[in-house]
């Protein structure tokens, strides 16, 4: 994954597919974290909140 000569070293078609992916990895569990630490605070989940007005009336036309 690395090539080498006497002057530098760098990344072969390879390595820089594996930098990609590496790279990816790595996002995924920053955010990984992330999620963790948010639903550690209650900042996740569902919140469902509805409401039942009794009777047709009130969505009816008064005439």
């Amino acid at each position: 994954m690395l090539s080498r000569d006497c002057r530098k070293v760098g990344l072969t078609n390879a390595g820089k597919d594996f930098l990609v992916e590496a790279r990816k990895v790595l996002a995924a569990a920053e955010n990984a974290v992330e999620t963790a630490r948010r639903s550690a605070r209650g900042e996740t989940g569902t919140l469902r909140i509805g409401s039942f007005v009794n009777g047709v009336g009130a969505f009816s036309p008064s005439c």
